[in-house]
């Protein structure tokens, strides 16, 4: 739908979006954590957990 085709363009589209930041209940000045994050948490707690 929005194209977006890697975590690095995901983390890179969310502060661009509006809708996105209110979804995911972020304000306009918060920082957007780094696609790392995504990789961390996806090691820590396994893939079963972004199903």
């Amino acid at each position: 739908l929005y194209n977006v085709r890697s975590e690095r363009e995901l983390m890179d589209t969310i502060p661009e979006r509006l809708d996105w930041l209110w979804f995911l209940g972020y304000d306009l000045d918060d920082d957007i954590p780094d696609h790392s994050v995504l990789s961390k948490a996806r090691a820590r707690w396994g893939t079963k957990a972004f199903q």
